[in-house]
């Protein structure tokens, strides 16, 4: 019996010494490489950034591909503008206006504002 004990003990000790090292998911250059290039572990395992260009380089290739995109980055763009500036920006990225909500190949904007800013920004389809 005084056996078992031993082993467990044993065996304890070990699982909790094991669990207090820290793991290290990837090494000092790889983290480097990633910080250099603006990417996340998660964002370079699902192809959406590539550690291999730079910060620059790869913002420019994040840019929206497709109208629902383009429109979404528009629509964020403006969130915590005063009214005024939104309502000129929203101009010159071509949304017009009309009864309070913003039109644009074919999505409509409808925006939430508290004290003259753009607290959120709705795009409906």
């Amino acid at each position: 019996m005084k056996r078992y004990h031993v082993l467990g003990v044993t065996l304890l000790a070990g699982f909790i010494l094991g669990a207090s090292i820290p793991a290290h998911a990837i090494d000092a250059k790889f983290r480097a490489k990633l910080e250099h290039s603006g990417c996340t572990q998660v964002t370079e395992a699902n192809g959406t950034c590539d550690p291999n260009k730079t910060k620059a380089q790869n913002r420019k290739a994040q840019r929206p591909t497709t109208r629902l995109d383009k429109a979404a980055s528009e629509a964020e763009s403006v969130i915590n503008t005063p009214i005024s500036s939104a309502a000129e920006r929203l101009l010159q990225l071509g949304w017009k206006p009309n009864n309070g909500q913003w039109y644009k190949n074919g999505h409509i904007l409808r925006l939430v504002v508290e004290d003259d800013v753009i607290v959120n920004a709705q795009l409906v389809k």
